[in-house]
């Protein structure tokens, strides 16, 4: 979307982006699909993106271009298959619903202090002159334990004949002594109920007893969900992996897919980042649970005291010395109030889980009935023992490999690597089909992004070309945008240098972007990419091919063996260039070796053979693309690798 022109206001764009929005959100409402705001600005990212689009980024649009900038997101949502938005919406309701418990109980205090925020203020300005001021004032400070607590016990604590002692005392000091009130008479409502809860239990809940239930079930709740999609996870990759990888149809360039395993093939999506959040999950209410058993323990302890305390007193005949029972009442009222942090963010775990469910379980519901429809009564041969047991193998040592290989070690979390551990190979190949990678093969290191493949064929092909590999892993996620979140690419894949060949379906058109308001192109064309000396003249290139072929059969002191011509110290006979004196052996200069890349094979291919390189330099540039063995590799016996998902994925 075009952005930042410094003589435009920026209220304006803003103005602007939200008409936008809005016109598109009426448009699709209209059609029966309702989607949030941050879809849509999602899906007008990526079109502005779009190189077939020909939009101008950073520069102000007319209002021609912003009517077609609509009618294209409002066609690009529609057609989008209900899969594909539902896992997008549950992408943005986790990110906008989902809180660390440091945040969730953040979020919990200022919400307490907002309620009684107002009755504070009131109650630290002001002081009460006369009875009916009085009277006002102190249900205020009812008011404001009550909302606290639900219950109060103030006549005990604080009668209506010590608050002239407040008068004395400056706002912070009156300040604190009111909360240090409020912790007493909450104390003693809690130690009364639990003394009697017949009698002084309503509005107040046992969260002793009901914090480490809910946990218990939530957890319950997420281990059976688990287990529902695990077993979709081994069936749907059963049936999508060899269709997908090794079904070839070729029809005017393109790949003939059934939409059933196109369906499937998106369940795998929402099947894996439901998987993903389960066990994101699982970790922090496990951990939640350690919390709360020591929360609990310690709130028992403190119950335990008092009771003795009191019975100790009353069995001794002594009165207990209200200092130790006020400083007993409010740790009481602390410790209940840590477990009140601990039900908030559990009830907030719990309401993320339902969310899933409802997202998730009628489109995977439809999915299941096509694959039973496909399976028939045919049994799937992996179980989920074989299925989280993954194969070890070693790769040969490759010296054309590009991507530095890494041994994986048992701390690192999969993951939490590029592409979210999925296989960058099946990516490309299935067109934005997900397998869990196998860590045994090692992580491979490109441009210091760290790459987890699944089978030994794909990384040996990832490791000659990861910059192919990483640029269509870039494209496939913008045609399918569920990929974006679940591969955790957002910032790759919303990036305008980050478009290439692979977004532009073979349109040679790049992205445009202007500086310049008058421009409609590239300001300053990159000299690299003009081939000064391109000739298309048939007897020019016949007269260079003679030069050639009689400098092959002249006998030289160069050497023109192909091993010999990989080393540092060969001299390279080119043909020289009009600008530059031709050598000679008595020639005293030298000039660096550079990298020179020749090209064999037939053109006209269809475009899943990659066309044959060979490289007469022994070091290999940074940005090197295709190159592939100039001799006869031994063969490896790669049998059918089925990539199973290792233990470390999904599990707690």
């Amino acid at each position: 979307m075009p952005l930042n022109n410094p003589h435009i206001p920026k209220e304006e764009y803003h103005q602007t982006f939200l008409r936008l929005i809005s016109n598109v959100q009426t448009c699709i409402k209209s059609a029966g699909v309702e989607v949030e705001d941050e879809f849509v600005v999602m899906i007008i990212k990526l079109v502005s993106l779009d190189p077939g689009n020909k939009f101008l980024i950073k520069q102000q649009m007319v209002e021609s271009e912003l009517e077609r900038m609509k009618k294209i997101v409002v066609d690009r949502i529609l057609a989008m298959s209900s899969m594909s938005r539902d896992i997008i919406s549950m992408q943005f309701h986790f990110k906008m619903s989902y809180y660390n418990r440091d945040d969730s109980v953040y979020a919990h205090r200022e919400d307490q202090e907002n309620k009684i925020s107002s009755l504070m203020n009131d109650m630290k300005t002001g002081i009460p002159n006369n009875l009916r001021q009085h009277d006002i004032w102190y249900a205020k400070l009812i008011g404001a334990t009550i909302i606290e607590a639900n219950m109060a016990a103030l006549m005990s604590v604080f009668p209506k004949e010590d608050m002239n002692l407040l008068s004395t005392m400056t706002q912070r000091d009156r300040e604190a002594q009111l909360y240090h009130l409020m912790h007493i008479a909450i104390g003693i409502r809690l130690y009364s109920k639990d003394k009697n809860p017949d009698d002084y239990g309503e509005f107040i809940e046992n969260l002793p007893s009901i914090t480490p239930l809910k946990i218990d079930e939530t957890l319950a709740l997420m281990s059976t969900m688990r287990s529902t999609n695990i077993q979709r996870l081994i069936r749907y990759t059963t049936i999508a992996q060899p269709y997908f990888l090794r079904h070839v149809i070729y029809r005017m360039d393109r790949r003939a897919v059934n939409s059933e395993m196109v369906k499937i093939r998106q369940a795998l999506a929402m099947v894996h980042q439901v998987l993903i959040y389960l066990k994101e999950l699982t970790d922090d209410l496990s951990h939640e649970k350690d919390i709360c058993s020591q929360l609990v323990t310690g709130y028992r302890e403190i119950m335990d005291d008092l009771h003795r305390i009191v019975s100790n007193g009353v069995q001794n005949g002594d009165e207990v010395p209200r200092t130790v029972l006020h400083a007993k009442f409010v740790d009481l009222t602390a410790a209940w109030r840590d477990l009140q942090e601990c039900q908030v963010f559990v009830e907030s775990i719990s309401l993320i889980v339902k969310s899933l469910t409802e997202f998730s379980s009628e489109n995977l519901s439809k999915v299941d009935t096509v694959v039973d429809k496909i399976l028939g009564e045919s049994h799937i041969p992996v179980t989920e023992k074989e299925f989280f047991n993954f194969p070890t193998i070693k790769l040969p040592d490759d010296k054309y490999a590009l991507a530095k290989r890494l041994d994986f070690r048992e701390d690192l979390n999969p993951l939490q690597m590029t592409c979210s551990g999925f296989c960058v190979h099946s990516l490309v190949k299935g067109i934005g089909l997900l397998i869990l990678s196998n860590p045994n093969l090692g992580i491979f290191n490109w441009k210091n992004q760290n790459y987890l493949l699944s089978t030994s064929k794909g990384a040996m092909d990832f490791r000659r070309d990861p910059d192919s590999y990483v640029k269509k892993v870039h494209a496939i996620a913008r045609k399918w945008p569920e990929l974006i979140v679940l591969l955790n690419i957002e910032k790759d894949a919303f990036d305008p240098g980050t478009v290439s060949d692979a977004d532009r379906s073979g349109k040679t058109t790049n992205v445009l972007i202007s500086t310049d308001a008058g421009a409609q192109t590239e300001i300053h064309p990159v000299e690299s990419h003009i081939v000064k000396h391109y000739t298309s003249n048939e007897w020019d290139l016949r007269m260079r091919g003679l030069t050639l072929s009689k400098i092959h059969k002249c006998r030289t002191h160069g050497t023109q063996t192909h091993w010999q011509a990989l080393k540092h110290n060969a001299e390279v006979q080119t043909f020289a260039t009009k600008t530059v004196s031709m050598q000679t052996n008595r020639d005293v200069y030298s000039e660096i070796p550079l990298s020179q890349f020749y090209l064999y094979g037939l053109r006209g291919l269809h475009c899943g053979v990659e066309p044959h390189v060979v490289e007469i330099s022994q070091d290999n540039p940074t940005d090197l693309r295709g190159m592939v063995a100039t001799r006869i590799e031994p063969e490896i016996n790669l049998k059918d690798e089925l990539p199973f998902l290792p233990q470390i994925y999904y599990q707690n």
